[in-house]
């Protein structure tokens, strides 16, 4: 019994070890669902004797280089694969911390993608030549006779820009993101009149119990939880906005009906939105209309959910699509003219989605 107890202990105290280390270097948590966590602590358990660990000088310069050396035999071994498999070429703009622009180079094909760099665009011109010159330095250093098409985002300068490379090369195809485009059918959503309307008084209620603290703790008092607000750029999180809303009715009502729930819970200058709140919730109209709003958008956020993860979905994507505008077809929630509508704005983007 004492031998089991100081093994128990000695696990315990291995585990401790790594807890504080987690806990004081804030290390996310979901890091350990990395395959290369557990690659890691195999190789320290099964660590051969007289091994020492790199210190912090090393591990930032001599490792960098070792892993930098590594990384690019890796992808040179995988970019010899490509001429047989094909890739897929695709171009990803985000902003950094300094709100300086940049474009992302990245390449698909089967086994997954990669990183091929990142060019900076700050005071760079952001016309169509510029994309053309980013996409034709990388087709040239990968292989014009591997790729097959070029991915980029739906803004004006990319169409052209893909034609300038496909008159380069007639074999590769280019074509907007998927993603992009099914949260450019959500913004052309937001523009027919009665989802418009709801999407505006959602948002004022969603914000109202997001941005005000008081507010928000009587929500999470009455069982609710956390709102989902929408997003400045992305029109498909005003549609997960009415979903998050549609969950939480009842802590809403129940709010409404507590002792608390009076227009002294906000400034003085917010009476007018506390009012409009409370009218909003009380009305079974403006719920009735987030049910029919969400009825134009279910299936299609399932399919961008879909599209947006790290597996390929390309073979999934048509057969959802088709699967989607039929459910639009077949709906009670609407008239014939909105049903005509809808599907005119999600297959005219999806055209043009789809033509090369």
């Amino acid at each position: 019994m004492e031998d089991n107890v100081v093994v128990i202990t000695a696990h315990e105290q291995t585990q401790r070890t790594v807890d504080d280390w987690m806990t004081a270097e804030c290390i996310p948590f979901n890091m350990m669902r990395s395959e290369y966590w557990d690659r890691m602590v195999h190789a320290l358990m099964n660590v051969p004797k007289g091994f020492r660990y790199a210190k912090l000088e090393s591990a930032r310069t001599k490792r960098v280089e070792v892993t930098r050396g590594r990384v690019t035999m890796r992808v040179e071994e995988l970019r010899q694969e490509w001429p047989t498999t094909g890739c897929m070429l695709q171009l990803d703009e985000w902003t950094d911390r300094r709100q300086r622009p940049h474009i992302n180079v990245m390449v698909s094909f089967p086994k997954g993608s990669i990183f091929w760099r990142s060019v900076c665009m700050s005071g760079c011109n952001k016309g169509a030549s510029t994309y053309y010159g980013i996409l034709k330095r990388a087709i040239e250093e990968i292989g014009a006779e591997a790729v097959m098409g070029v991915v980029m985002d739906n803004v004006a300068v990319c169409a052209p820009a893909g034609r300038m490379e496909e008159a380069d090369h007639p074999h590769i195809f280019s074509v907007p993101c998927t993603t992009h485009s099914l949260d450019l059918i959500f913004e052309s959503f937001t523009k027919i009149t009665f989802v418009g309307e709801v999407i505006k008084r959602a948002s004022e209620v969603a914000k109202f119990f997001t941005n005000l603290s008081r507010v928000r703790d009587l929500l999470l008092y009455s069982n609710g939880s956390v709102m989902a607000k929408p997003g400045a750029t992305r029109f498909a999180t005003n549609f997960i906005m009415l979903s998050s809303l549609q969950g939480l009715y009842l802590p809403l009502r129940a709010c409404l009906m507590d002792d608390d729930w009076k227009p002294a819970i906000v400034h003085t200058s917010q009476h007018e939105l506390f009012v409009r709140v409370t009218h909003a919730i009380f009305d079974d109209t403006f719920w009735a209309v987030i049910e029919k709003v969400m009825q134009t958008s279910k299936n299609l956020l399932k399919l961008l959910k879909k599209v947006d993860g790290a597996d390929p979905t390309i073979n999934k994507v048509y057969a959802r699509m088709d699967s989607a505008v039929e459910k639009h077809r077949e709906s009670k929630h609407f008239t014939e003219a909105e049903k005509d509508e809808l599907e005119a704005i999600i297959m005219r983007r999806w055209n043009t989605t789809t033509s090369p």
